[in-house]
């Protein structure tokens, strides 16, 4: 009876090694299959052919996309290459002047070199680039590489994705336009060009078209305009709307607060500052850091200079 139980312990032992072997066999297999299924996802996803062809895919860049077909880039883009590209943004372009890109985009050969400014015709992944390095674009100029830490600056521009490797080339993201230092941007004739291109000011340009103000805003000027914003107008639509029951009224008055004789761009905001508006009142600039306002209430100082004048956003009513 004791050999029996023994023996059987004997077996069991071995048994148990048998099963937890085979346990473990299959563990590498299972995760031999995990990988393998890895790399099949993996060669799943196709690298696009050109940069042409993740610039027209891609949801941030169709202003870009317009303005390389308009100037007749597409096909150069799409050749073998190598290309890079440092594409601003939807965003970063809608920072220029409203009207402007309508502007570039009449002038199409104006347009082609300001876009040839952000191509290079060699491939530099984020690796290749180093501080101050200088590359050399499609026009002819040379932009420069500034690296800070973790930081990539092409010019004025940031890098916000870098590395979008296609078959042709590759893509770098940026927050910015890439002008030339010999280029002066195109303005538009005047403030009320750049407040009806606009998409964030379109309620406070209706204003001025029904008060008459775009009238006199369309005059030689100059003129700087503190715009309200639709994020700021949108919730008071109904008011609005009653208030231009009667253009001549409150509504004229509203408006013509915000508007001041004279061209003041950003730098020339400063602190203390008492401009005199339209209607012979004064409003007072206050700077707090890098925060900028009109008798106390917030503006964005977008610098949406035209021939006649300039418009900055103002986010805060202000009222006479």
């Amino acid at each position: 009876m004791k050999v029996k139980k023994e023996l059987f312990r004997f077996i069991s032992f071995f048994t148990i090694i048998g099963l937890f072997l085979l346990a473990l066999s299959s563990c590498d297999d299972n995760d031999d299959n995990d990988v393998e299924d890895i790399i099949d996802d993996n060669d799943d996803i196709e690298m696009p052919a050109t940069v042409i062809e993740f610039i027209s895919e891609s949801d941030d860049h169709e202003t870009l996309l317009n303005a390389i077909t308009e100037a007749g880039l597409f096909g150069s883009l799409s050749g073998d290459g190598p290309f890079t590209v440092f594409a601003p943004t939807d965003r970063a372009i809608g920072l220029l002047t409203p009207g402007t890109l309508n502007i570039l985009l009449d002038e199409t050969e104006l347009l082609a070199d300001i876009l040839k400014y952000h191509v290079v015709e060699s491939k530099f992944m984020s690796g290749d680039l180093t501080n101050g390095q200088n590359l050399t674009t499609l026009y002819g100029d040379d932009i420069t590489v500034t690296i800070e830490g973790d930081e990539i600056y092409i010019e004025n521009a940031k890098v916000e994705t870098k590395d979008i490797e296609t078959e042709n080339g590759v893509v770098h993201v940026i927050d910015a336009v890439l002008v030339p230092d010999q280029f002066e941007l195109p303005l538009p004739e005047t403030v009320i060009d750049v407040t009806s291109n606009s998409y964030t000011h379109t309620i406070f340009d209706r204003i001025l078209d029904e008060t008459g103000l775009a009238t006199e805003l369309e005059k030689e000027g100059p003129f700087t305009v503190f715009a309200y914003t639709d994020n700021l107008l949108q919730p008071l639509l109904s008011d609005i709307e009653a208030l231009l029951q009667d253009p001549q009224g409150d509504i004229l008055l509203i408006a013509s607060y915000l508007i001041v004789p004279g061209k003041y761009m950003a730098d020339d905001l400063v602190d203390g500052l008492e401009l005199k508006n339209l209607l012979d009142m004064t409003l007072t600039v206050t700077k707090e850091g890098n925060n900028l306002y009109l008798d106390g209430e917030p503006v964005r100082a977008d610098n949406f200079e035209a021939k006649n004048g300039v418009v900055h956003s103002l986010n805060g009513l202000l009222l006479p």
